[in-house]
């Protein structure tokens, strides 16, 4: 009962007075710790949902899922990259694995986290199964992944199983909810991972960079003009670093018309994985704004003084795959 006058507020829409940042936490917190019974959680979501959510209500549930987050500390010999796998954007699996895979040739530790379903296409579970990444069962063995293959995909249920119950209600209601943003702002290591975040259009990424601007540590956010667009790794998003509470664009997305030649590769997780296993090789060319990307992975962790170094040693990398 202590929730019904916060309920009331989210659900009077513009009537209402959005909640702050404490009272958020206070009523995220409650839905977490499976406080309230089902109806008073369709109201919240719902509520919320219709009218969208604040930056104070989604800071709020940032801080009551860190909060819940297992106990983990893995054995990183490097500051990490921490992957969203959540379904945020169509070619998320395609970009996940590919990342991946070139980012640990780099020897830098790679924590993918996220959900094993995708509504946006193939999931990045799939595929990174089928290159052999498969989910880990236990934060054990999340801890030996990374240590002897520096990647590992890590289910959300190990993470934070009441999160993963408010995540699954996409499945349920058909829409998604303030925790589909929020994970793209998790650090799942808690220990200061570089974390990247995935959106569509400019408001998404107002929302996006604001959370990851006063959640602190560093993110890399990633934003497409157009939701179709984020399938095609031939077209390079804006890429944002936030630090310190400040934004520094590191490049501009590429034009709305730009060209699609990679259109036909998501007819299933194989096929990308061939896809992929060609790049690996050299025998198809890696798409320019996945170099960018690795550039600012590079810039973001240290590994070069500046951005002009990092793109350097990523067009570097990637001639050495096409040689």
């Amino acid at each position: 009962m202590q929730f019904v006058h916060d309920i009331r507020r989210i659900l009077a829409r513009g009537s209402g007075t959005p909640l702050d940042a404490d009272e958020a936490q206070r009523l995220w917190g409650a839905i977490l710790d499976e406080s309230m019974d089902d109806v008073e959680l369709g109201a919240v979501v719902a509520g919320i949902a219709a009218r969208g959510e604040t930056h104070e209500e989604l800071l709020g549930l940032h801080r009551a899922v860190t909060e819940r987050l297992a106990p983990w500390s893995p054995p990183l010999e490097a500051r990490a990259i921490a992957i969203p796998a959540y379904g945020a954007v169509e070619g998320e699996a395609r970009l996940a694995a590919l990342a991946a895979s070139l980012l640990r040739r780099f020897g830098i530790p790679v924590v993918i986290h996220g959900t094993l379903d995708s509504p946006r296409g193939i999931s990045a579970a799939r595929v990174l199964r089928e290159i052999g990444i498969l989910p880990c069962a236990t934060l054990a063995q999340v801890d030996h992944e990374i240590v002897e293959r520096h990647v590992a995909f890590v289910p959300v249920q190990l993470l934070a199983p009441s999160f993963a119950a408010l995540l699954a209600l996409r499945g349920r209601l058909g829409i998604e909810n303030s925790a589909h943003r929020v994970a793209q702002a998790l650090d799942p290591t808690r220990a200061d991972a570089i974390r990247l975040g995935f959106c569509v259009g400019p408001e998404s990424r107002g929302r996006l960079v604001g959370l990851a601007a006063a959640t602190g540590g560093q993110h890399l956010a990633l934003e497409w003009p157009r939701d179709d667009l984020s399938r095609h790794l031939t077209v390079r998003p804006c890429i944002e670093h936030v630090h310190g509470g400040r934004v520094t664009r590191l490049f501009e997305a590429d034009p709305v018309d730009s060209r699609n030649p990679l259109a036909d590769l998501d007819v299933d997780a194989a096929g990308i994985v061939r896809w992929i296993e060609a790049v690996m090789r050299g025998e198809m060319p890696l798409p320019v704004p996945v170099v960018n990307l690795v550039a600012g992975c590079l810039h973001a962790v240290g590994d070069a003084c500046d951005l002009s170094r990092a793109k350097a040693l990523a067009a570097l990398h990637a001639a050495r795959l096409a040689a």
